[in-house]
Formats: C-alpha cells, structure tokens, sequence
C-alpha cells in the first residue's frame, strides 16, 4: 500500500533508511515563559550562536530564537548530512499549530531527493489552534481525513502520518478528544499515529487505552520519547505487549544537571535499546532524534539530524548488533510502521 509522501504517494518497499521523527520547520515559543530577572530577559531575546551551546544545553527555553526553524537553506544543509549519512526519508512530526509549512517541505524534498513525510493533528493543548476547543471529535476527523485524502489547505499536499499529536502532564479533555478523532480516522484510513508523551509522566497505557477504546490498531501507533528522562523496565514492555511503538527518537538529547527532569545519555539509551531488543523487542522500537531546537542543528554545535546515522549507528555495530537487526531498525520497522493498511 503507498504513503503519502510531500511529493505524493510511494510504496512503503521506497522508504528505504527512515528517520520516523524531526521537525524541519517549526515554532515552539508557545514553551517559552520570560524569565523575572532583567539580564536574563536580556539573553532571551538574542539570536541563538555558538557562544550559547552551553547555556542552551542546561535551559533549552533561555532563548526564544532557539525555539524557532524558519530558515529553509539552512535546512536543506543541516538535511544534507542526514542524505550523506545514508538517510532517504525523514518524518516531519510537525501539526498544523506548530509551524507546518509543507510548501517549503516539498521544495526542500524537491532539492535534496529525499522523502519527507508531513503530519496532520494537533500537538499539545498549550499549543492547540483555538478551533479545536469548539470543533466535535467528528469535525477534527474529517478536517484530518482531508488533509490526507485531498491535500493540507489547498496546496494539495496530502499528510502521512497523524501527528505529532500532544498530552501534557495530565491528559487535558481536548487532547484526549484530539486522540479519539485521530483513532477513528486510523480505523477508517489505517494511517498511523504517533503521540508526545510528557517525559517525566508516565501516560502510555493511559494513551493506548484511549485510542484502543476508540477504534485504533494499536500496531500503527507509536508513542515518543520513551528514551528520555527515566527508565522502567517494566513500564516499557507493558506498552510493548499492546503491539505499539516505542520511540528510541530522543538520541542527542543530553544528559542534564536536573534531578528531577532528569535526561539520559546516549550511552544509556544504548544500552537499553540492546537489551530490549535481546529480550525480543527490536520489531517494535523506532529511531530519531526529535530536532526541534537550533542547539541542535550542526551550525549551533549540536549534532544534527544524522546523528543517530553517523554516530549511534556505529556504536551499535561496535556492541555487536548484527546487520540485519540494524536495517530492522533503520528500514524495516519505519516501512511497517508507515505502510497504510486499512482496517475498516
């Protein structure tokens, strides 16, 4: 079955090495809160450069042009090392009220020749377009039915993927109604869903239980971040046993002074990830690294969209992961995931 991609339909067989989720033009200054101390507020409103990696790397929110991708070269040049890197499709986990502009994505796409798959829904409730606290469950599925069976707007091109949906420290109503919509339009269309889960909250079985209840194959959802901030073994497999996703799509994000939002390193991420898969996980973890702050990018110092290709990738085979579980990771789990199976 194809996957609608920014240039239109491809098999899932084109996919080839999958990134399943990054932000490539994007505004998250709605996380931003100005801080009380005059200097400070000062700092907030420079441009981001390399002198503030290291600020940058303790408080991500310091600086709001940090929060911000809107310069389409300088993505186009950070996406040409994930090219380089050996990557051929990329998945924008960018909804329409943090900055989706599949216009530049498909001329970005165009430039590069690569696959860039766009999302439709809505991210977190702080986020929402203010639309959404009025419209019915009904009304959200078929504003995302048209944007993946017609075209986003009236650019005609069509969404891939529904999400990145939000949930914020506790499920808000319209985040949950966002959920159930998108479980019906997963039902209906049998396009997949993925879903930001707060860190340091532990709402997976709570998030599954709802789109389960509401119609979603389970085996198309994928619920992010899981490899960020804590690890339970036991809270991992609960979820893995639903036939869900997990996402490993957090790999860059660095180890944090913090002792409450605590983030991990790569090394530990690593491991994990090994010791699932021994375990026989592997079919049902995906990769990333959820770029979406400019510290991130290669002009800023950080590592980029390629760096679970360039960096993590090696260290896996240096550990003894063997090839076929590598393109496991890398293109087989990503062409299941996103393969469109219709299930009603």
């Amino acid at each position: 079955m194809p996957v609608n991609t920014v240039n239109g339909e491809i098999s899932a067989n084109e996919l080839g090495i999958t990134d399943v989720h990054e932000h490539i033009l994007c505004n998250f200054l709605k996380d931003f809160k100005k801080p009380r101390e005059v200097t400070k507020q000062i700092l907030s409103e420079q441009k981001v450069s390399m002198e503030h990696l290291g600020i940058l790397t303790i408080n991500q929110f310091a600086i709001k042009d940090n929060l911000i991708f809107n310069d389409e070269n300088l993505a186009e040049r950070e996406l040409m090392e994930f090219k380089k890197a050996g990557g051929k499709t990329i998945v924008d986990a960018t909804p329409a009220d943090t900055g989706r502009d599949p216009i530049a994505l498909k001329r970005i796409s165009n430039v590069l020749g690569i696959n860039i798959i766009a999302a439709t829904g809505f991210y977190r409730k702080r986020y929402h377009l203010k639309k959404v606290h009025s419209m019915s469950m009904e009304e959200i599925s078929d504003w995302m039915i048209k944007e993946i069976e017609v075209g986003i707007d009236d650019t005609g091109i069509k969404a891939g993927i529904i999400g990145e949906l939000g949930t914020s420290e506790e499920i808000d109503s319209d985040e949950e109604k966002v959920l159930k919509s998108a479980a019906k339009v997963n039902k209906k269309l049998g396009i997949p869903v993925m879903v930001h889960l707060e860190p340091w909250k532990r709402l997976a079985l709570d998030v599954l239980k709802i789109l389960s209840n509401n119609g979603a194959n389970l085996e198309k959802v994928y619920l992010c971040h899981l490899d960020d901030n804590f690890y339970d073994y036991k809270y991992y497999t609960n979820i893995l046993k639903t036939s869900a996703y997990i996402g490993f799509d957090t790999f860059g994000e660095l180890a944090t002074l913090d002792p409450v939002f605590r983030c991990p390193s790569d090394s530990e991420r690593i491991e994990l990830l090994l010791k699932l898969i021994e375990d026989g996980y592997g079919e049902k973890i995906l990769l990333g690294c959820d770029v979406c702050r400019k510290r991130q990018l290669h002009k800023y110092g950080g590592w980029g969209y390629d760096h679970f290709l360039s960096n993590i990738i090696p260290v896996l085979r240096k550990k003894g992961m063997m090839e076929k579980e590598i393109q496991m990771l890398t293109i087989e789990n990503p062409k299941n995931y996103l393969n469109v199976e219709k299930t009603a």
